[in-house]
């Protein structure tokens, strides 16, 4: 891929670590980056990322809801959609309940995958910040100190750690309370050109679009 040649020969790491050694100086070793956190980053990035997107492509097609499923598969749009393998063969029970753990279970894998990939690209390409230009220990700022990148470093994990905290706070309290039932549908079916009233409910047209995002 990097020659556009099916037959160009890839150097192995250490025939590239001596090369950049005899063209930037210094030992070969020293242009070893990681090799275990960068070969399973590689790894661990396509294991969660092709996991995502497998289960995000099996669950839009289990979930579909098209006008071949038989009528009686068919689902209203706030229904629990059912989890369909062909026209009128529905999942089974327990294979559906695992589908479903799996979707909860799986939220947090495109952030995983995402962030494997950026410890692979960090890791893999030391000891270079540029790539033959600049060395990740030459770009190093002079004027800020250890203490204060420590500082800094611990200061943004607390304040995404906190965060954290109340996203998942409010994720369990508002999904453990489930949907609100008490709430009534609308007196009038909303249409473009409005007008049109459900039985009991006064006639309103609906009002000229003011603004739109």
């Amino acid at each position: 891929m990097a020659h556009k040649d099916f037959h160009s020969a890839v150097p192995g790491i250490n025939d590239t670590a001596r090369a950049e050694a005899a063209a930037y100086g210094g030992s070969p070793a020293e242009y070893i980056p990681n090799v275990l956190t960068t070969y399973w980053g590689f790894r661990a990035m396509i294991l969660f990322g092709m996991t995502s997107f497998s289960l995000g492509a099996a669950g839009l097609w289990l979930t579909r809801r098209k006008f071949w499923l038989a009528p009686e598969h068919r689902t209203g749009s706030f229904d629990v959609p059912r989890l369909m393998l062909t026209k009128n063969r529905e999942l089974g029970a327990m294979a559906s309940g695992l589908a479903w753990r799996a979707g909860i279970l799986t939220l947090a894998f495109p952030v995983i995958a995402n962030s494997f990939g950026w410890i692979f690209t960090g890791m893999g390409r030391q000891p270079w910040a540029v790539t033959g230009l600049l060395r990740t220990v030459d770009a190093v700022s002079p004027n800020v100190s250890l203490t204060e990148q420590l500082i800094t470093l611990i200061g943004f994990s607390l304040l995404y750690i906190a965060l954290a905290v109340v996203e998942l706070g409010l994720l369990v309290k508002y999904a453990g309370a489930g949907p609100v039932t008490a709430e009534r549908p609308p007196l009038r079916d909303i249409k473009l050109g409005g007008g049109s009233t459900l039985e009991g409910a006064p006639r309103d047209a609906d009002k000229p679009l003011a603004f739109a995002y």
